[in-house]
């Protein structure tokens, strides 16, 4: 018997498509237990619905043991006082209005968090945590390329969710892990590598048909994951402030940075206006090369690579 005919699935089969969040924590409960290892994306590509769901039941049952694994938990501007309330309101109502919350954040600010349930980040918004103790010793201390592997392997996860893209490719529905493509993908193989030893194992995808579809490696076929959950409700709207204007300045730097990268390097760039501008001259180096020798020579840099 292979590893593929020795898997285990909560329903019997793969792919059960369901618009039902609360039964579908049931039945995870019900499977694996009231021992929920459970991890999920960092930033964007929670699956919040599901996620503020499980919490919520988790709350209100103390025999349940519910761990979270994550990062950068993404939470709403408030302000303190009456005046920065005044302000930052109609700015968030603007920017951020139709956003589900992540209920475990809500509870994290005010200190509400039942001792049933434990929040671990491999990483937090710079300062968020500062006067939490809690998060201080329940920080996962993981480079970025193995946090899969320690977050997600090591720490007998048995639930996995997160948001997931859907379009019809040729004549059949496909998915993609359109946000931490690069997590997810592994975190999917680690589970069902559980699921074929015989281990019980729950991959959720959260479908929001708002979510940029990726290619490549991100899209996967419904049997890869358990339940999906499906419809009109998911389709919130994405969390995400303005984006910043790329400026001449930005392009300048970029431009720059882009000729001392090796043809086949590598290079790790950030969120924000100069990670768009450093991408932008390496992607013009690359598709238009005769016009990226010429804007470099102009621009007083003839050092291409």
């Amino acid at each position: 018997m292979n590893m593929v005919e020795k898997s285990i699935h909560m329903y019997g089969r793969t792919g059960v498509t369901t618009d039902d969040v609360v039964k579908t924590v049931d039945d995870i409960i019900n499977y694996v237990g009231k021992e929920i290892n459970f991890a999920t994306s960092l930033g964007l590509g929670k699956s919040v619905k599901f996620i503020n769901e499980l919490y919520r039941r988790a709350k209100e049952d103390s025999e349940i043991k519910l761990k979270i694994m994550t990062a950068l938990s993404l939470d709403m501007p408030t302000g303190k006082s009456n005046l920065e309330q005044r302000l930052v309101g109609p700015l968030v109502e603007r920017v951020f209005g139709g956003c589900p919350e992540l209920d475990y954040m809500k509870d994290l600010r005010a200190g509400t968090i039942p001792e049933n349930i434990q929040l671990w980040e491999f990483y937090s918004k710079a300062g968020s945590i500062m006067h939490l103790p809690t998060q201080q010793r329940r920080h996962l201390p993981s480079n970025y390329t193995h946090v899969s592997r320690d977050a997600y392997f090591t720490q007998n996860t048995n639930v996995f969710g997160q948001m997931l893209a859907c379009r019809e490719i040729n004549g059949k529905m496909m998915y993609s892990m359109g946000c931490n493509t690069d997590i997810n993908v592994t975190a999917n193989l680690f589970l069902n590598q559980g699921k074929a030893e015989g281990k019980k194992r729950v991959l959720i995808g959260e479908v929001n048909e708002n979510l940029p579809f990726m290619y490549g490696d991100a899209v996967y076929e419904a049997d890869k994951f358990d339940v999906l959950l499906k419809g009109p409700e998911y389709n919130y709207r994405l969390f995400g402030p303005p984006k910043d204007a790329v400026t001449i300045k930005d392009h300048m730097i970029g431009l720059n940075i882009s000729t001392l990268v090796k043809d086949g390097g590598t290079l790790q760039v950030g969120i924000g206006a100069l990670g768009d501008a450093i991408v932008a001259g390496l992607d013009m180096r690359h598709s238009h090369n005769d016009l990226y020798k010429s804007v470099v020579e102009n621009a007083g840099n003839s050092e291409t690579c």
